[in-house]
């Protein structure tokens, strides 16, 4: 490994579904006139904050992890819970990848993995339903980008 490189980095997150982050709601107006928006997904917050507070115990609550400017690939892989009558092999409607990804990013920059999500650049990212072996959740991996130096 080069000096200075960070291990890959891998968090399991178990037991909350993944929240889907984008689509808002106005809910009023503030005394200056501009609108309060809140996430529609529920899901949102306790996945966001499952997430962090992940990162924050496998980090000790110190980050960044990835300092800045460094880019890191990810790759995830989010559980999703199957309908009691649900037959079919994917999960192939709501929540939508790329939203979830969105609310991954903000929560691996919340719980000090990266200074910022703007500096993940290379993303796989699989949408799968929940087994005894991979419960409902996420399985993260970050690691830096080959290319860094």
């Amino acid at each position: 490994m080069r000096p200075g490189i960070r291990p890959s980095l891998v968090l399991r997150v178990e037991g909350v579904e993944p929240g889907p982050q984008g689509s808002k709601k106005a809910v009023g107006r503030r005394k200056n006139g501009s609108t309060i928006l809140v996430e529609m997904s529920k899901k949102v917050k306790p996945f966001r904050e499952a997430v962090a507070d992940s990162a924050k115990v496998k980090l000790g609550n110190v980050g960044p992890y990835f300092e800045q400017h460094v880019p890191v690939d990810v790759e995830v892989w989010f559980y999703l819970k199957r309908g009691k009558t649900v037959t079919r092999e994917f999960p192939t409607t709501s929540p939508d990848l790329d939203k979830v990804m969105r609310s991954l990013g903000d929560a691996l920059k919340t719980g000090g993995v990266v200074y910022d999500d703007a500096q993940v650049i290379d993303v796989v990212m699989k949408k799968r339903y929940a087994t005894p072996e991979n419960p409902v959740g996420c399985l993260v991996f970050v690691h830096e980008h080959p290319s860094a130096k």
